[in-house]
């Protein structure tokens, strides 16, 4: 998060929302954009060190401006998660799961700010407000920036289907 990129990418987040604003990062690491933190590595800086869906589904509908989504997507970041989960994109419905979450607790009008390898539309939700490539250079990745706003939800989007 300290990447002067990737501030950038918060600033257009926060962008014209009414302060004080309610912001959570279920990945923070040492990162202290947010004022709600976690992350499962207890080595970290973050408020709380919980498994992120479970931190998640301790929050009431509605009650975030902004998420912050910035999870481990390369083995090398992985190394943190302890309890076998190397990669949550590699985990069947746990993503799925976290993006509920996720658009659960955001405020309608509220952002979501994903960080990763792909630009896949993370909840029925949200809308694309903006998309950009960070380049880092030399042998770094490139990481995808996206951009969403939380749309009014249907009732039928939040009816959990069995797994």
């Amino acid at each position: 998060h300290k990447s002067k990129y990737y501030k950038k990418g918060f600033t257009k987040a926060t962008n014209g929302l009414f302060k004080p604003l309610e912001i959570c990062d279920p990945f923070a690491r040492d990162c202290h954009w947010a004022n709600h933190t976690n992350d499962i590595d207890p080595s970290t800086s973050a408020l709380s060190h919980l498994d992120a869906l479970e931190w998640l589904k301790s929050f009431d509908d509605g009650v975030m401006d902004i998420v912050l989504f910035d999870p481990p997507f390369s083995p090398n970041q992985a190394e943190r998660y302890g309890n076998g989960m190397s990669n949550i994109y590699t985990q069947g419905g746990y993503l799925s799961d976290v993006y509920f979450e996720c658009s659960r607790i955001l405020k309608t009008g509220g952002r979501f700010l994903k960080l990763g390898y792909n630009s896949n539309k993370p909840h029925p939700t949200f809308e694309l407000v903006e998309m950009w490539v960070t380049c880092f250079g030399a042998n770094r990745n490139d990481v995808i920036m996206s951009l969403w706003n939380k749309n009014q939800s249907r009732i039928d989007e939040f009816i959990r289907h069995p797994n």
